[in-house]
């Protein structure tokens, strides 16, 4: 669907929608982003954007809703995180 960059695990299936399609939640840090935070990726129709550091992405603010699909390779989860879907 698409190449998004810049992004490093752990990665989420939010639970909210768009255009028929799952948001998606990505871990963004580093390159001058010094601490990290989950960006929410929304379905446009055609594709996920694909730089979670700009808009259309839009950081996560609160609870996470949804479910790890790639953990980070450590196993750490945000503090905040909230498995409930």
């Amino acid at each position: 669907m698409t190449n998004i960059r810049i992004t490093r695990p752990p990665i989420y299936v939010l639970s909210g929608m768009s255009k028929g399609w799952h948001n998606i939640g990505v871990w963004v840090q580093g390159g001058g982003i010094r601490l990290g935070y989950v960006a929410e990726l929304r379905f446009n129709g055609k594709a996920y954007p694909e730089n979670p550091s700009v808009s259309p992405a839009k950081r996560l603010e609160g609870k996470l809703r949804g479910k790890v699909l790639i953990p980070s390779a450590q196993g750490a989860k945000p503090p905040y995180e909230d498995q409930s879907t």
